[in-house]
């Protein structure tokens, strides 16, 4: 819900932050102010469908097999309207990424990503039950966007976290934020649909093994996503200058770097899979989940060549080339999945 409800906003923020931060402050404090309006109206209408419809997903959609109903619809409206944070969180990270001060994103994620899973292993420790990791977890998602907002008061003034309503920043942004909107939503359909249909065809339990070969998978990736996501304001202030030749460079060489450099990563994590599957589940799961976590990593790096690409059509205004590959996608990707899991529940039964 939250990467769909991102409506463009973040890559748009990025865009215009590293186009005119220096030569426009006062419009950015009013495109600051607008978004931040749209967000945190969002969170607050989420927070509240999520408390309400929190009985009907847990009878209607999920599987229990050992979680009573009751702790069950506990526990998604404290994680559900806690995790929904990550969307006014995400327009302040990308405040840093359009002024290129990622490091900034790197600190506070590292800490606070490490904060949680300390705590959590502290709490199991000790003996705590499903309640207080859930509080816990909690409790760092609401730090985290503090923190986050903390930081960005250091290069903005204290009226840009302020929302409020600028007509003449929606007028300007309304179309290529638009169309962000309509990559984002594609996208998140592609990678979260398989995770839904596990969920409906499959007892919960394999939802989580399966998230963990996901997670596993994806890591190969961090290297893509955080040069991706650092060259993304360096194009968009280049196109802005004019220096296309610089630009063409660029583009290049980055693109070069990562399609060699990723391929090893999601090669070596296959070999490493049976071993540390088998310690964190059992050597049965691991065998399970070898097939396909191995598509899973061949999926992932052909999407990591595709991530410069884009951040460059996205930098020179041209987000149209990817709305229109994911809408084709639609119509392949996702009967095919369909019809790979339900296969594969009949094996697995």
């Amino acid at each position: 819900l939250s990467a769909v409800l991102e409506a463009g906003i973040c890559s748009t923020t990025v865009r215009e932050i590293s186009g005119h931060f220096e030569s426009d402050p006062e419009y950015i404090q009013s495109l600051i102010r607008t978004f931040s309006l749209f967000y945190w109206g969002v969170y607050i209408l989420l927070g509240v469908a999520i408390y309400f419809m929190a009985p009907l997903i847990v009878e209607k959609w999920v599987t229990l097999k050992t979680m009573d109903m009751a702790a069950a619809i506990y526990v998604l409206r404290i994680l559900g309207i806690s995790s929904v944070l990550a969307l006014p969180k995400a327009l302040y990270i990308s405040m840093f990424r359009g002024l290129q001060r990622m490091a900034i994103n790197n600190f506070i994620d590292v800490f606070t990503n490490g904060l949680q899973q300390l705590g959590t292993a502290l709490i199991l420790i000790l003996r705590g039950n499903l309640f207080h990791v859930v509080h816990w977890i909690a409790g760092c998602y609401v730090l985290s966007t503090l923190i986050y907002l903390v930081f960005a008061t250091r290069f903005f003034p204290l009226k840009t976290f302020i929302p409020g309503y600028f007509s003449s920043v929606v007028k300007k942004n309304l179309g290529f934020a638009s169309r962000m909107a309509s990559i984002t939503i594609f996208a998140t359909v592609h990678m979260q649909v398989d995770k839904v249909i596990v969920s409906k065809l499959l007892p919960i339990g394999m939802l989580g093994y399966y998230s963990f070969a996901y997670t596993t998978a994806s890591k190969g990736g961090m290297v893509t996503s955080a040069i991706s996501q650092a060259v993304f304001p360096s194009f968009s202030a280049q196109f802005k200058n004019g220096d296309h030749n610089g630009l063409i460079s660029q583009y290049r060489k980055i693109q070069d770097l990562l399609c060699f450099a990723t391929a090893p990563m999601f090669a070596a994590i296959p070999f490493a899979l049976l071993p540390m599957f088998s310690y964190v589940f059992t050597a049965d799961i691991a065998i399970l989940l070898l097939v396909p976590t191995t598509l899973l990593c061949i999926g992932f790096y052909i999407g990591c060549t595709m991530s410069v690409p884009y951040a460059f059509s996205v930098a020179v205004g041209k987000p149209g080339i990817t709305v229109r590959m994911n809408f084709y996608a639609m119509f392949v990707v996702l009967p095919a999945t369909t019809l790979l899991i339900y296969f594969f529940r009949h094996h697995f039964s």
